[in-house]
């Protein structure tokens, strides 16, 4: 008896940590981490979500925003990208990221 509730206790436990494993997969935030700074991150992994961008929210954490008198100066790359990680101004410096860190994604 005590050898089923034991299996029984076991599976249960593997199913459990399988979903969490899978819910933070397909969850649209990450955690990454460049040098000893952590950032919690939207991932935009496919076309659609690279479309919508920062559209239909009601606010950013952290209270990002943008207003049509604060809009950023237009950057076009030489080349195209892979990545992108959108920060706001001076928070590389203020965090010692410099060009060529690594990022790790969690």
């Amino acid at each position: 008896m005590v050898k089923k509730i034991f299996i029984l206790v076991l599976i249960v436990c593997v199913v459990g940590v399988v979903f969490v494993i899978r819910s933070r997969l397909n969850s649209p935030m990450q955690i990454v981490t460049i040098g000893s700074t952590t950032i919690a991150v939207d991932v935009a992994d496919t076309e659609a979500l690279r479309n919508r961008g920062l559209s239909g929210r009601s606010d950013l954490p952290g209270g990002d925003s943008v207003s049509p008198d604060t809009y950023p100066q237009s950057f076009t790359p030489g080349e195209p990208a892979r990545y992108a990680l959108e920060i706001p101004a001076g928070f590389a410096q203020a965090h010692g990221i410099a060009e060529g860190d690594v990022l790790v994604r969690q």
